[in-house]
This record gives C-alpha cells, structure tokens and sequence, in this order.
C-alpha cells in the first residue's frame, strides 16, 4: 500500500493509496497492458492499442510492437493460433462475448468452437483455420 506525507501550510496529511494501477491489455483483458501499438495512422500518430507481451507482435532487432489488427500490415505475416484444442467443440454461444483469435464480437446463440482448456472460443471463420491444426 502506498502512502505519501504531505506537509501544506504547517497542516500534516497523510494520504494512502492502494499504489498505481496497472493497465490492462485491450485485447485479451489481462493486466500488464505494458507495450503500445506503434503502427503509424495519420500525421505523426500511432495507433498506440495498449497491450500485453502475449498479445504484441514485435520484429527482431526493433523496439516497435504491433497490435493483431496491424501486424499484417506491418509486414510481420499472420499470428499463428496457439490453442488447447483438447475437448474443443461446436456449440451455440450463451451469452456475448468476443473470438480469442481475432477479436470479433461474438452475439449469443452464433454457432462458436468452444475450447474448455482455454475457457475460450472462437468464431466460425477461427475455428475453420485451426480444423487443420492437430489436436493435443
């Protein structure tokens, strides 16, 4: 827990925080959002997506990191799936949600893979990718 003394007009203050917050990854959720997108969008700026190591895509021998959306454009190719499919199968989706692979929003009742391993899905055009890759 942080804490900071402040001293303002002769009037002592203590003030307690949980300490800073670490930011999240816009793409997956989890916390150590550290890297931003450097993919250039107009003038000067950067799409600047906050993202976590797992989610960046980052050339050798550069300092630049890329969001899924522009690590094509940025000539890096396409991100190779790494999923659990051990138990994976078809399902109508229960509620909203979004595709592990490329991000889409997912509505209920759309038909997804479901991964338990992953506690996961994907949309119908993932799961159609990954059909050819060998299940664990």
């Amino acid at each position: 827990m942080g804490r900071n003394v402040i001293n303002k007009d002769g009037v002592t203050m203590i003030v307690c925080s949980r300490g800073q917050r670490t930011p999240h990854c816009e793409i997956c959720g989890k916390p150590n959002g550290i890297r931003l997108c450097d993919y250039p969008t107009s003038k000067g700026k950067t799409c600047d997506r906050r993202m976590c190591p797992n989610c960046s895509a980052r050339p050798q021998g550069k300092d630049e990191d890329y969001c899924p959306d522009h690590r094509e454009r940025a000539g890096l190719g396409k991100p190779e799936p790494k999923f659990n499919l051990e138990g994976s199968r078809m399902i109508a989706a229960r509620y909203d949600g979004r595709c592990k692979a490329c991000h889409v929003e997912i509505g209920a009742g759309d038909d997804v893979l479901y991964m338990p391993q992953e506690k996961a899905v994907l949309c119908e055009p993932c799961a159609a990718e990954t059909e050819g890759q060998q299940r664990l």
